[in-house]
């Protein structure tokens, strides 16, 4: 079982990588099919060796799970969100960039 605080776990690509996944999920599907070339688009990482890290550290942590070939990848289901996927990665994004935001006008 998957508890919110392995969110908390994730390193810069995890999170990046969370993020690209919750962009390809479909509505009403819980797996996705992974392209690297569209993971480099949306993640601007030009390398492979950020976007695995990223990838184990979300199946380590239970957010995904490997499918039955190397390009599809499961969604937990036991991960609960109020609301969609996409909401809750979009109020977690305007969260952090308030949060960047206060930390940027402490150091001024």
């Amino acid at each position: 079982m998957t508890n919110f605080s392995n969110w908390f776990d994730l390193s810069k690509a995890g999170i990046k990588m969370f993020a690209y996944v919750a962009n390809q999920v479909e509505p009403n599907r819980d797996t996705f099919m992974f392209d690297l070339e569209n993971c480099k688009k949306f993640t601007g990482y030009a390398g492979k060796n950020s976007i695995f890290s990223g990838l184990a550290e979300l199946v380590d942590n239970h957010f995904i799970a490997r499918g039955p070939n190397p390009f599809v990848y499961y969604i937990n289901p036991t991960i609960s969100f109020t609301g969609d996927r996409l909401t809750f990665v979009e109020q977690y994004e305007l969260e952090k960039k308030e949060e960047d935001s206060l930390e940027i006008g402490k150091t001024a």
